[in-house]
């Protein structure tokens, strides 16, 4: 699935975003999550505030728990931001160690 943010705002990158998290969730039930930096390239309050919404998108679901280390985590989930001029496309892997499971965009 490929979500691409074209002249929608703030506010409808944002919803978006968040369409991608809820999707994203479903597929890691009952889990302790870690949520990692997001990376990419935005600007430092753009990638903190997609950190954050993937940390409440987590802790909303239902059987989730967001862990605060990676120790903890049964996974960790990496937010990554790529602009590409009024455009941005988010993505979100799912890791175990240091194997990727699952990515969505």
């Amino acid at each position: 699935m490929k979500l691409i943010h074209r002249n929608l705002g703030l506010t409808g990158f944002l919803r978006t975003f968040l369409i991608v998290c809820s999707v994203f969730s479903f597929s890691a039930l009952a889990d302790k999550i870690y949520v990692n930096k997001a990376t990419g390239s935005g600007d430092s309050e753009t990638l903190k505030s997609i950190s954050q919404l993937t940390s409440i998108s987590v802790s909303e679901q239902s059987g989730h728990k967001l862990v605060t280390s990676p120790e903890q985590a049964d996974y960790s989930l990496q937010p990554k931001l790529l602009k590409l001029g009024d455009s941005a496309i988010i993505s979100i892997s799912k890791v175990k160690g240091d194997k990727v499971l699952f990515t969505t965009k």
